[in-house]
């Protein structure tokens, strides 16, 4: 059928037999039976071939019988493929082939002899084609026959996908009536019509031919039906043999390679090895399918060898005992599938069986206590004997190396144990220390050898294992978790009573109600005191308020002794002198500024002798501390690997406890900056609760492998400090001057100097300020002159006062400052609130402002 396939160029049916026998004339019946042969010499090339075979020839003429045996030889040679590209033919192939046929005895009839028509022939044949377009082919043979003149013959065909096929043949042989034939072709595969009709991997061909008609006959026709395979051919699967078991934990796998029938297609193998049977049994159900997506579902089904192979043969190494099953699917562009079989078997199997000491698993107990030191934690190993022998002479010898940007440096042998007997199935647990100063990812290897011989290993197994984290966590002995910064204020007080234009009452700012206690209210408390303060009243009037009764002078100072007296002092205590009538003065031209000069005009003078002033208008002293609360600070140098996933420092005193969660960390995986924890305040006395007592802290971590660990546990004294204090100490100047109100203000700064040279850290400013009367620029400057000249006066007076000390307190002195009336008098009370005193719209605000 197709001559230029090898080993298939012996026609099994004896040439021309029939012809032989018409041409001698001869009338009666043949029978023959032929046993051809056909093998590829594939040990000296792929592409020769021979063929042979042994025909039997009987026949029956008039009563008498004749048989002889004929022998038959042929060699075929034929090329390797050759890539085209053409674009419409991919590959050509070219065949060249010889044979001789029909040697033996002759076929004696009673006396006659008559010999075999011994025939010889040689042929080239070309074959072009796609295997999925169109298909050309042509051959020229050269026959001679015994007795007989040699003749050409040349045949053409040409398909398309093989599926029609047109073909045409001629014969140079004198003695046929018609040399031309004709044909054509249908093939019908399995992908046309159904599985069921031609069967899986078959095809079905109707052929139809014509001879060349003539004046003597009509065409002759012929006619075939071929069920024919057209898969891959079979094959077979070598060793180990089916259900062979292996003493050994590797084995070779070998097999044969298959062809294609089709010269223009390939046939691929996929070999696939697995211990599960069911999985190649599903493969094998698969295969049946007339899908080519079966191969795409085999290739991700998770088998322990699931790959393509151009090989014969796959070492298969360190095999775990137990039975294993394997088989070989060749498949070719259309998806035809067939599995090669051992003794008729489409999967085959074999069973390893050996000692097979294993270490079955490495587990990693880490420590969880963070420390300095290279201790990680506890390794175990569990050794198993899963083969069917006894192990024995054996030792566990467990390595470490740091795995770095995914290459892995020297190992390091860190534990050696040699290994008792171990029968089948026997268990047994080692464990050790782990110590590594190197931080990162470790490749752990545990290795079971031949004690003799190290570097014959039997069996190995590793794990990777992180470091833990490694380094401190602490605070100092004493946390200092509030801080106080002290004011003391020096308010002044001015004996002055300032009234409405035309009015003698006293308002109640002054006895009753005002920010601090009412100056008459002091006043009073001052007197009850020190009975033998005498106090001195005197009333004014202001002209340019158009006040001009002096009467109302000393009604005005009447009503602040009534005021006073009402306050528990006594009368005798009390003096009015006799009212005055201030002279006009020329005032501002600004409306606000006019009325608040003639507002400080109507007023009532409280005045004593030299030696009771001090009792009677010194300041009275308001302290403020203002308490910052502060951060208790953990020094942290924790170097981590794995991602830390949260953290906890906790914090204990007496009945008191409290927690800080941690969610941020130094590059994820490393606690390195400093902890800042400032302590709740949900106690009664906030911070206070904590103050002096000795608290016991620690730090718990977990990473992001859920492994938890722990500082021990470590304890400071929790405390405040005052990180300054401040005086502000308040001198009253004159209206428009730069001079003291009271002298025995400044008397008393003086008296501070020493203890400000206490403390190294003190420094001492001069302020200088201004009410709001008048413009801004004439305030300002009259401030810096106030600054300039108590700066200067405070030096001089040290300069005679503390000679010894006046080099030590002129460095502490600042330049002198002025603001104008930028900054009215204010102070922050207990609370911590900012109270102004300096009111520029009142009288005695804007008193208090000239300092």
């Amino acid at each position: 059928q197709e001559p230029e396939k090898i080993g298939t160029m012996i026609d099994p049916v004896p040439e021309r037999s029939v012809q032989m026998l018409h041409d001698h004339q001869y009338v009666g019946a043949f029978a023959y039976i032929s046993v051809p042969g056909r093998q590829p010499l594939t040990f000296f090339s792929p592409h020769l071939s021979v063929g042979g075979n042994v025909k039997y020839f009987r026949s029956t003429l008039a009563g008498y019988d004749a048989d002889a045996f004929a022998y038959d030889l042929g060699l075929l040679f034929r090329t390797p493929r050759f890539h085209l590209n053409t674009g419409l033919f991919d590959y050509l192939i070219i065949s060249l082939g010889a044979s001789a046929t029909n040697f033996g005895n002759a076929v004696t009839f009673i006396n006659e002899a008559t010999p075999l028509p011994q025939t010889s022939r040689a042929g080239i044949a070309a074959n072009l084609g796609s295997h999925h377009g169109f298909q050309l082919g042509a051959d020229l043979d050269y026959r001679k026959i015994r007795d007989e003149d040699g003749y050409l013959t040349f045949g053409s065909e040409i398909s398309w996908r093989q599926l029609v096929s047109l073909r045409m043949g001629y014969s140079w042989e004198d003695n046929l009536l018609g040399h031309f034939v004709f044909g054509g072709s249908l093939r019908f595969d399995d992908f046309i019509l159904s599985n069921n009709l031609i069967g899986r991997n078959n095809a079905l061909r109707l052929e139809l031919a014509s001879n060349q008609n003539n004046d003597l006959l009509d065409s002759p026709y012929h006619g075939t039906i071929t069920h024919q395979p057209i898969g891959p051919e079979a094959f077979r699967l070598f060793e180990p043999a089916y259900d062979k078991y292996v003493e050994s934990d590797s084995v070779i796998l070998k097999w044969e390679l298959t062809r294609d029938p089709d010269l223009y297609d390939d046939v691929d193998h996929w070999i696939i090895v697995d211990k599960d049977s069911s999985k190649l049994a599903n493969i094998v159900v698969l295969s049946q399918q007339n899908n080519s997506d079966v191969l795409v579902q085999v290739r991700d089904l998770p088998l322990f060898v699931n790959q393509a192979t151009n090989q014969t043969h796959l070492s298969l190494e360190n095999l775990e005992v137990g039975d294993y099953f394997w088989s070989v699917l060749a498949y070719d562009k259309d998806f035809h599938f067939r599995f090669a079989k051992l003794d008729n078997q489409r999967i085959a199997k074999f069973h390893v069986t050996a000692p097979d000491p294993r270490v079955i698993a490495i587990h990693f107990d880490h420590s969880e206590w963070i420390t300095t030191d290279d201790y990680q934690g506890i390794l175990q190993f569990t050794v198993c004997n899963l083969g069917d022998q006894l192990a024995k002479n054996l030792t566990l010898s467990i390595f470490d190396s740091l795995s770095i940007q995914g290459s892995v440096n020297k190992r390091a042998l860190i534990y050696q144990q040699p290994l008792s007997d171990l029968a089948p199935g026997d268990t047994i647990l080692f464990q050790t220390e782990w110590r590594t100063p190197f931080n990162g990812l470790h490749d752990i290897v545990a290795k079971i050898h031949d004690s003799k011989n190290q570097d014959q290993i039997e069996n190995q197994n590793s794990s990777a294992f992180y470091t833990i984290p490694k380094g401190k966590f602490s605070t100092t002995d004493t946390s200092i978790i509030q801080q106080h910064y002290q004011v003391i204020y020096d308010l002044p007080y001015v004996g002055k009573i300032f009234f409405e234009s035309n009015s003698a009452e006293v308002r109640e700012e002054y006895f009753r109600f005002w920010t601090i206690e009412p100056p008459l209210a002091l006043f009073a408390k001052r007197l009850r005191e020190n009975p033998s303060i005498r106090i001195y009243l005197q009333g004014t009037i202001d002209p340019n308020s158009d006040e001009q009764d002096i009467t109302l002078a000393n009604s005005r100072a009447n009503a602040v002794m009534e005021t006073l007296h009402e306050l528990g002092v006594n009368l005798d205590q009390m003096e009015i002198l006799e009212g005055e009538k201030l002279p006009l003065r020329k005032v501002p031209q600004n409306p606000e500024d006019r009325r608040w000069v003639y507002e400080e005009r109507r007023r009532v003078d409280i005045t004593t002798d030299k030696v009771s002033e001090e009792l009677l208008f010194k300041p009275l002293q308001t302290i403020y501390i203002e308490k910052t609360d502060s951060s208790v600070v953990f020094d942290s140098d924790i170097i981590g690997v794995v991602p830390l996933k949260s953290g906890k420092i906790y914090l204990s005193a007496d009945n008191l406890a409290d927690s800080l969660a941690l969610s941020k960390f130094s590059d994820g995986s490393s606690l390195t900056a400093p902890v800042n924890w400032l302590l709740p305040q949900k106690e009664a006395n906030g911070l206070s609760s904590w103050l002096d007592k000795k608290g016991s802290y620690g730090l718990t971590l977990t990473d992001s492998l859920d492994r938890k660990f722990k500082v021990k546990q470590q304890a400071t004294n929790l405390a405040s400090e005052v990180i300054g204090r401040e005086r502000r100490y308040y001198v009253l100047a004159n209206f428009a001057l730069a001079s003291a109100y009271y002298e025995f203000y400044w008397t008393n700064l003086l008296n501070t100097i020493p203890y400000l040279l206490e403390n190294p850290d003190t420094r001492i400013s001069f302020q200088g300020h201004g009410c709001a009367v008048g413009p801004e620029a004439i305030n300002m400057a009259l401030s810096k002159q106030r600054s300039q000249y108590f700066h200067d006066k405070f030096l001089a007076d040290v300069r005679q006062r503390y000679p010894e000390l006046y080099d030590r307190v002129k460095q502490r002195v600042d330049l002198p400052r002025g603001t104008g009336e930028t900054e009215p008098l204010e102070f922050r009370n207990e609370s911590g609130k900012q109270v102004i005193l300096g009111e520029n719209e009142k009288p005695l605000g804007r008193q208090l402002n000239r300092r």
